[in-house]
């Protein structure tokens, strides 16, 4: 029997066991019934605060501040992840609710325009869907393209405040209930709305340090890894839980009774407000499979509303999440900013991050198109748009110099992580030695190709068996992919060093 296209099984911790991919025909028959959701009785999220550390050179009023040197900064990022079972639930209701959004999107022909978290169809090839390569290089083209009659365009990026974090639970309501025609929701709805608006939540720390370190791990009892066993084991760091094999913080009623008895369980039901308790009317989790799509479902009357606009003033909008992006005649910059803020408070309660609307003119010069970027009282030329990961001048289509820095340094740091255990370890087979074909897999092109993964034979270790498993490749098949669909040979130059940058790291 084929699985349901929204059954996908995580494999991270949580509170209580995993689900069985055996127990498969029994899960679907209760999540896809409306009584059992109505009457289910969701867990706490787990709350986990995700650091991305940026080194970004200073800028003011487009002029480069301090040498040019980098300032690092920290971005903070809330995230919640749900119970297995409580997951696959909002994966089945995003499912039913991705449905219905886009027969909206198709009919009113702007299909194209929301590109985050859709599956897009190539044309022409109904297996392999869009990605941000693609929607990327859409606009990019487009520019191009457009120049060609139009010798002065200009480009805005708009970044909305919080957007998550904003979404109006009235409002959301609203358009839940318009997406799958209802004046109001049924019961089971209903219970999915209330539970990923009004939610309890663990912070994964504190869960941690509840138990001492001390989860449930899997392991195989024999070598043929047939047979699985589970126990308790001492986890120095949650860092190590996916090497470790951790399954699970606590799989008893007892131990779930504990956590709320410690007062670990924490709801966000309420806010304070100046000392004041108030009902939380506005958020919801980013984590969740079903936050993505109810984003985009309560975005619908605006992104109507932008691309009709937009497209009347002989303009394109497109919006990837919180991203949105406007081409027009450049004579049409100052109504499309007043239009887009105005409609984004009115229509969606929300608000532009006026700090990171950026303002590009690619102009026509003697068959050349040439990027300048707006400041307050002034331009300069030069400067690339930068657009979901890559960056664009008029003429080339290169990856961000940011992600090229953030994959050398994540390339370095494992390096350096390689000799502190090799120098380490205790044991004298592998005391002072570096595997570098490990290395090399995970950050050359050695490790680029999608491969099914081989093990040993159990009975014959001369021999390798193939499993049902891929090596889905490294960061240089998406440079591959990235330079496949643009056609741009620039970005395969950025990266040409790698081999030669790592093992000259590998030497020192």
């Amino acid at each position: 029997m084929e699985k349901e296209e929204w059954f996908k099984l995580k494999k991270y911790p949580h509170l209580g066991n995993q689900i069985s991919p055996k127990n498969y025909n029994d899960i679907v028959k209760k999540i896809t019934n409306p009584n059992f959701i109505s009457k289910h009785s969701f867990s706490p999220f787990i709350h986990r605060i995700k650091k991305t550390k940026k080194y970004r050179k200073e800028y003011k009023d487009g002029f480069i501040q301090n040498n040019g040197l980098r300032k690092r900064s920290i971005k903070l990022r809330d995230l919640y992840y749900s119970t297995h079972i409580d997951s696959l639930i909002y994966s089945y209701y995003s499912y039913l609710l991705t449905n219905k959004y886009d027969i909206i999107l198709k009919k009113e022909k702007i299909s194209n325009s929301i590109t985050a978290y859709r599956k897009i169809s190539k044309e022409g090839n109904s297996k392999n869907g869009k990605c941000n390569i693609d929607f990327a290089h859409n606009i990019f083209d487009y520019i191009k393209q457009n120049s060609k009659k139009n010798k002065n365009q200009v480009v805005i990026a708009f970044d909305i405040k919080g957007f998550f974090d904003n979404l109006n639970h009235k409002k959301l309501k609203e358009k839940w209930c318009t997406t799958i025609g209802k004046s109001t929701l049924p019961e089971n709805y209903y219970q999915v709305f209330k539970n990923i608006t009004k939610f309890s939540y663990v912070n994964e720390n504190q869960l941690f340090n509840h138990f001492n370190g001390k989860l449930i791990i899997e392991r195989f009892k024999d070598s043929s890894r047939t047979i699985k066993e589970y126990k308790k084991k001492k986890i120095k760091n949650l860092k190590y839980s996916k090497s470790q094999r951790v399954i699970s913080f606590c799989n008893k009623k007892e131990d779930l009774y504990a956590i709320r008895k410690a007062g670990l369980i924490k709801s966000n039901k309420h806010i304070y407000e100046n000392g004041i308790k108030a009902e939380r009317k506005k958020g919801i989790p980013q984590g969740s499979p079903i936050s993505a799509t109810l984003a985009n479902i309560y975005m619908l009357d605006f992104d109507i509303k932008m691309n009709k606009e937009i497209s009347e003033l002989g303009g394109i909008y497109s919006r990837y999440s919180d991203d949105m992006i406007v081409v027009c005649d450049v004579k049409y910059k100052v109504q499309v900013i007043a239009k887009l803020t105005k409609a984004i408070k009115s229509v969606c309660d929300l608000e532009i991050q006026q700090k990171k609307t950026q303002i590009f003119h690619f102009v026509n010069n003697n068959n050349r198109l040439e990027c300048y970027q707006e400041f307050k009282n002034h331009s300069t030329i030069n400067r690339n748009l930068e657009y979901l990961g890559f960056q664009f001048d008029g003429e080339n289509i290169t990856i961000k110099n940011s992600s090229i820095s953030a994959y050398y340094g994540k390339m370095f740091r494992s390096v350096n992580r390689s000799i502190y255990y090799t120098r380490k370890t205790s044991n004298p087979k592998t005391k002072n030695k570096i595997f570098k074909s490990r290395l090399q897999r995970k950050f050359t092109s050695i490790g680029g190709k999608r491969i099914l993964k081989r093990v040993r034979n159990p009975v014959d270790k001369s021999q390798f068996v193939v499993i049902k498993s891929y090596n889905y490749g490294n960061y240089l098949t998406y440079v591959n992919k990235s330079t496949s669909v643009t056609n741009n040979k620039k970005i395969e130059k950025q990266l040409r060093n790698h081999w030669k940058i790592l093992h000259l790291k590998l030497e020192k």
